[in-house]
């Protein structure tokens, strides 16, 4: 059966499988959130916040939903934080 690009589209957005979940590094705990969307609107609020603080936490927030199945992701996160003390 040939596939459409569209059906394509669909049925990778149907499979993908990466969970919604980032770090809070103000509760200090991991955050799961019941969809991309709650996620995405939490990462959100927190790069367009005013304070350097919730950008930082934003951006490394990220970085461990991005790195969340990687063996390396709280070193990552860690040097990204560490290499950044400005925004401490």
């Amino acid at each position: 059966m040939n596939q459409t690009l569209e059906d394509k589209l669909v049925d990778a957005i149907n499979a993908y499988d990466y969970p919604p979940v980032t770090y809070d590094f103000v509760e200090r705990r991991e955050r799961r959130f019941s969809s991309m969307s709650d996620l995405d609107q939490y990462l959100q609020n927190l790069l367009q916040a005013s304070d350097v603080q919730s950008l930082k936490n934003g951006l490394s927030g990220i970085l461990y939903w991005g790195h969340y199945r990687a063996g390396f992701r709280d070193h990552r996160v860690r040097t990204f934080r560490d290499m950044t003390p400005l925004l401490m």
